[in-house]
């Protein structure tokens, strides 16, 4: 409809609206312009379509909904992911499938049939994670975020202080008996945090 009441072909308009070379950059803002004056935006599906690409990133969470409002670490990293897709064409797209075991499993294998993501942010990584070798079979790009035993990328702390400080801390205050109380063990960063502890402990003779 833009080329026909432009006067110009279907081609020219797509390359205007595309910033794809074959145009001038007169007729490309004359493009624009009239395409806003008109109220046209493009349709996320029919572009997603063309480029052979979903134009979203995936996060499943093996978790209840309820997480997020008592969270605040899944609060910060998923405000961090948008802070990053804002400036791009990509959206996050967020399942959270409750603690069922292999829920969370079916969700990447529909994502990966009917082509809803370009890619993955694992969390809560387990021991023998199981979603790991689906992944790669399903051949879904994917990201760890922590340290696991993969040649998936990963983005992890190699060192966190924090079990140290509080360890100091209480020793320094007098204590001799240290109660930790964690997370669910068969979680790769709750047993991490469990060592470190303990090692905190031992070397202070706690």
């Amino acid at each position: 409809d833009l080329a026909q009441e432009l006067g110009l072909s279907k081609s020219a308009v797509s390359n205007a609206l595309n910033g794809v070379r074959g145009v001038s950059d007169e007729t490309r803002e004359r493009v624009k312009a009239f395409a806003e004056e008109k109220g046209w935006r493009p349709n996320a599906l029919a572009r997603a379509l063309s480029r052979g690409k979903a134009l979203a990133i995936g996060v499943c969470l093996a978790r209840h909904p309820d997480l997020l409002a008592n969270e605040p670490f899944y609060q910060m990293v998923l405000a961090g992911m948008e802070s990053v897709l804002v400036d791009t064409e990509y959206s996050l797209l967020l399942r959270m499938v409750g603690d069922q075991p292999g829920r969370d499993l079916a969700v990447y294998e529909d994502w990966a049939r009917e082509a809803r993501v370009d890619g993955v942010v694992l969390f809560d990584l387990r021991d023998a994670d199981p979603r790991l070798p689906l992944l790669k079979q399903l051949g879904i790009p994917t990201l760890l975020a922590g340290k696991a035993d993969s040649d998936l990328p990963q983005v992890f702390d190699e060192e966190s202080p924090e079990a140290d400080d509080v360890v100091a801390h209480l020793a320094g205050l007098g204590h001799h008996h240290v109660l930790h109380l964690t997370g669910p063990e068969h979680l790769l960063h709750v047993t991490n945090r469990i060592a470190q502890v303990a090692r905190a402990c031992a070397e202070r003779g706690l």
